[in-house]
């Protein structure tokens, strides 16, 4: 079934996502809730009750998606009809096999569709229905095809978490009744149900799981699960998932509990809170921190079988770089945008450069060599020159920020050695082992290039050498933020290079701090700066962080002004594999007053 629905999607232009509950047999073969163990039962009993498991979660739906091939025709077009007399909106995009089919004038003996939503805004499919093991004309199926819209929003349903059933739509032997055929009859031999019979129903299991949720019954809401595994994908009356009710609840057994479902944690309810910023909001550190680990481990996942994240993960990022370095970019007073006003940097990053001065270069005049990647309002450069490193490198790529590199002097500073082009082109060019601490700064790009990057430090930074970044990662969420905060320790754990955080007050930022830009593009109140460190030595423990260092910082507080936040304490530092995030942190107003959400 796996390779089935892989069949569709690559016509369809989807991929679905195994964690959204397509098992290895579709969800007709799960573990159902029969006293004798699965395997031991005769394969006629598992499958009759697979159709009984179907035929039940069909009964509560209000809407199903049907995808069916030529050749399963018949049995699609019977299953429709059918569940449309019970009163399911259906989704339909089958093909027809005319010469096994008289169709009706609205099926025109060609691909059949159904629009994916009607006018008055009802939800999307509730099930997937699986017919055929690959389309017989891709051509249908393609984006310009008559198929395309209907399918789409089907893998649109699965990738959400919607239940996805594979079923036998086809007999394997003269005499014998495809499963879809007796699903179909079943069905027939019920009562019709109205469609507000069908939404009391779905209220009905939807307050059964959260009662199950409140009183902390895992075993109640397992079987809920079992019997309904539409709740899998169903949503409350203000978007939520049964995901943000666990977390909101502090239920963290029942949060893997849900989980291990299939229930996914990317789903934001009407305010655009996902659960694990709702168990940031609602103060509950186990459910966030593990919420935060799967979603970390999903990302990680994808960006080894991808090369790439699903979600824009830097801060600014709008455009391809490439689009960025044709752009005209103006400096504004402590400002620096690009031609649509958005900010590049902005004056107000300075505290934050201040403490990733301190904590690249905690002694002043060590003769250190420091690399900085993206030179903006040079801010990080200056603070990085008045702790007079040795040897002090630059890579920049656009041409209007190195004219202003070259008009305030840059060039002609002593130690400083400016390299010309994208960090992609230049990095391979420097010396191994020939820098003792390392900042990135880009603009136009994502945790994708800032991966890439990371690889190459092993290879740059001496025994002892420090790395750090802006921490612009997903700033619209303290939830994806903290995601990815937990991907990049994952990332430089990797490369022994294990990251701290350490949580920087930054204060609310008023509209004076963005005046002239079209755009935020920080909200929180709380800056997580993150700072790795290589071993000092081959046989040093590479378990050793940041935080093991950071007394060598300890000084910089009596250096610090009253616009800048406090410096580095040694036991401010979250060390990995510790959370960078917790949820007493500050981090400002939501939608709902004070909460992790920004808009």
């Amino acid at each position: 079934p796996q390779g089935r629905l892989l069949a569709w999607a690559l016509l369809v232009g989807a991929m679905p996502e195994t964690e959204v509950g397509t098992s290895e047999e579709g969800l007709e073969e799960e573990e159902l809730e029969d006293e004798e163990p699965d395997e031991e039962r005769p394969e006629e009993e598992k499958a009759a009750a697979a159709q009984s498991h179907v035929t039940a979660a069909l009964r509560r739906v209000r809407c199903v998606a049907i995808l069916a091939a030529a050749s399963f025709s018949v049995p699609a077009l019977r299953l429709r009809d059918v569940l449309e007399s019970q009163g399911c909106r259906v989704v339909a995009a089958f093909e027809l096999e005319v010469a096994a089919v008289a169709p009706s004038p609205k099926d025109d003996a060609g691909p059949a569709a159904q629009p994916p939503s009607p006018a008055d805004g009802s939800e999307g499919p509730d099930v997937v229905l699986v017919l055929g093991s690959s389309p017989g004309s891709p051509a249908s199926w393609s984006p310009r095809g008559p198929l395309h819209e209907a399918a789409s929003t089907a893998f649109e349903a699965i990738r959400t978490g919607v239940p996805t059933f594979a079923l036998d739509a086809r007999s394997s032997a003269p005499g014998e009744t495809s499963q879809a055929s007796q699903v179909a009859a079943e069905l027939e031999r019920l009562p019709p149900t109205s469609a507000a019979e069908r939404r009391a129903a779905a209220a009905r299991v939807w307050s059964d799981a959260c009662e199950a949720i409140a009183s902390g019954s895992a075993q109640r809401l397992a079987e809920q699960l079992q019997r309904c595994p539409e709740l899998r994908a169903a949503h409350g009356g203000a978007g939520e998932t049964l995901l943000h009710v666990a977390a909101g609840a502090g239920r963290s057994n029942l949060v893997d509990l849900l989980s291990d479902a299939g229930v996914t944690s990317r789903i934001e309810d009407d305010r655009g809170l996902t659960a694990g910023d709702t168990a940031f909001a609602a103060g509950s550190q186990a459910c966030f921190d593990e919420l935060v680990k799967r979603a970390s481990a999903r990302h990680l996942e994808e960006l080894e079988e991808e090369g790439e994240e699903e979600d824009p993960a830097a801060k600014r990022q709008k455009l391809g770089h490439g689009t960025y370095l044709s752009q005209r970019l103006r400096y504004v007073g402590e400002q620096l945008l690009d031609e649509d006003g958005l900010g590049v940097m902005m004056g107000w990053e300075t505290p934050l450069m201040v403490q990733h001065a301190r904590v690249l270069l905690p002694q002043i005049g060590s003769a250190a060599a420091v690399l900085n990647v993206g030179f903006g309002l040079g801010i990080v450069d200056g603070l990085l020159q008045e702790r007079a490193p040795g040897t002090h490198h630059i890579i920049e790529a656009h041409p209007d920020v190195l004219a202003e590199m070259h008009r305030r002097g840059w060039h002609e500073k002593s130690g400083v050695h400016i390299h010309t082009g994208r960090w992609q082109e230049v990095v391979s060019r420097l010396a191994p082992q020939s820098l003792d601490a390392v900042f990135f700064d880009t603009w136009q790009e994502t945790y994708v290039e800032l991966r890439a990057f990371l690889q190459h430090l092993p290879r740059l930074l001496r025994p002892g050498g420090r790395f750090s970044f802006f921490n612009g990662l997903a700033p619209y969420s303290i939830f994806h933020h903290a995601v990815f905060c937990r991907v990049a320790q994952e990332d430089l754990a990797a490369l022994e290079l294990p990251c701290d955080f350490l949580p920087v007050p930054l204060g609310s930022l008023g509209e004076d701090s963005w005046l002239s830009a079209a755009q935020r593009y920080w909200q929180f109140e709380t800056y997580y700066l993150p700072l790795a460190v290589r071993a000092a030595s081959p046989g040093a423990n590479t378990e050793a962080s940041a935080a093991g260092a950071s007394p060598e910082a300890a000084p910089a507080a009596a250096e610090a002004t009253e616009a800048t936040p406090p410096a580095a304490a040694a036991g401010d530092w979250r060390p990995w594999p510790e959370a960078a995030v917790l949820v007493a942190d500050r981090v400002g107003k939501g939608p709902c007053g004070d909460g992790p959400r920004f808009w």
